[in-house]
């Protein structure tokens, strides 16, 4: 029983190793889930209001938003707020906004 054992654990490090060594062969680097690219992405989402109620103020930085990023680039511009970063919420293909009585809920 304890040899059996042992060669389990055995076959479990070897395929590891194997995967690895067929990433390094095919030129791929194992990388951690948080890479740079990812963790900047994370920076930028940062403090920004998770909704903004008030929509003429909305629209505003909303609009703002766009135009800078349009301007200099979609890397410089701060999304309004976190929703519209990640993109509103979907029914049926078509994005709708948050609504007055879900603010209750938030």
């Amino acid at each position: 029983m304890r040899c059996r054992q042992w060669n389990l654990m055995k076959m479990g490090r070897t395929s590891k190793l194997s995967f690895e060594r067929r990433l390094k062969r095919k030129g791929i680097e194992p990388r951690s889930p948080l890479t740079n690219d990812n963790s900047n992405k994370l920076t930028s989402l940062r403090n920004l209001e998770f909704w903004i109620w008030d929509k003429a103020e909305h629209k505003k930085r909303f609009d703002s938003w766009l135009l800078v990023g349009r301007q200099r680039g979609s890397k410089d511009a701060r999304p309004c707020c976190f929703q519209h970063a990640i993109g509103l919420p979907r029914k049926n293909g078509v994005p709708k906004p948050l609504f007055d009585y879900e603010k209750g809920n938030l």
